[in-house]
């Protein structure tokens, strides 16, 4: 890593992220099959072999909070599974999370309120990581700046990263990069704000919050393990997308899996839809 000089043995996967993506893909596809009582016993012993090796490749990406995220996401679904399978009523269920709801909010705007940079500051050194969050922050200011110059359609798709725009050129510099190497803010929103202005930017947020919508449907109702399946999915992109540009790059893992997500969730597939196909054979149905 060129801002800290942090070593990462990446092989094949091209970055510390693009590994930590595969390996939480890999280890809740391997999960979920072990789950599933109607997967043969064989497939679920790759499914176990799976998680095991996935497991591995997180603690060689090194990555305190992918690592971090991804056990809580776990231990939420493992609840989510176990509130699934208790005989509640859909208002009893439908009270008690909207409770939760609550307090979830009222946790989060508590923790924004009282937030010490300072203690947050002294906490990440005393651990030995960087307050900065490997360079975020700077990339994030940054990029705010061209968010107040493009806010409506933004710079276009792809077109800040070059050697004649000033942003860029910092960023570069500052990371310790190569001209021209390809890069990004490591923040969704922020990502699509600067190149695709506030309409991109709600276009991403309209299929977020569509697949937030459907999952708490699904809650209400009791999921079943493919629908926790997903569910665990989509946690782990949202806990990625504010530090990492998840899903901006087309045929990226990050991008094939919030497609998966929201067909899933949406039920869009054409079984789903329950559409039928008529075949025409010399003029009768």
């Amino acid at each position: 890593i060129s801002y800290t000089g942090e070593v990462i043995r990446i092989g094949h996967f091209g970055s510390k992220n693009s590994m930590s993506a595969f390996a939480a893909f890999s280890a809740i596809v391997g999960i979920s099959t072990w789950l599933m009582d109607s997967i043969p016993k064989p497939i679920k012993m790759l499914g176990a072999i799976c998680a095991a090796l996935s497991i591995l490749v997180f603690y060689f990406a090194k990555s305190l909070g992918t690592n971090l995220t991804f056990f809580i996401m776990l231990a939420i679904s493992i609840t989510l599974y176990i509130y699934s399978n208790r005989n509640f009523s859909i208002i009893n269920r439908s009270t008690l999370n909207s409770l939760l709801i609550g307090y979830f909010l009222l946790f989060t705007v508590t923790i924004y309120s009282t937030f010490d940079f300072n203690y947050y500051e002294n906490l990440m050194v005393s651990i030995g990581k960087d307050p900065t969050i490997t360079g975020r922050t700077i990339i994030w200011q940054i990029g705010f700046y061209s968010i107040e110059d493009n806010p409506i359609f933004g710079v276009g798709y792809d077109a800040y990263w070059n050697e004649y725009n000033s942003g860029a050129l910092e960023i570069w510099e500052r990371m310790h990069k190569e001209v021209g190497d390809p890069f990004g803010f490591h923040n969704t929103y922020i990502n699509y704000y600067v190149e695709l202005g506030i309409l991109g930017l709600l276009s991403i947020l309209m299929v977020l919050l569509s697949c937030i919508k459907h999952s708490y449907q699904r809650v209400t109702h009791g999921m079943d393990p493919f629908d926790i399946a997903v569910f665990m999915l989509l946690l782990f992109y949202l806990s990625k997308s504010f530090f990492e540009t998840s899903g901006f790059a087309p045929f990226s893992i990050n991008h094939f899996s919030i497609c998966l997500i929201w067909v899933t969730l949406n039920r869009k597939t054409f079984f789903d839809c329950g559409k039928k196909t008529i075949i025409v054979f010399e003029g009768k149905e």
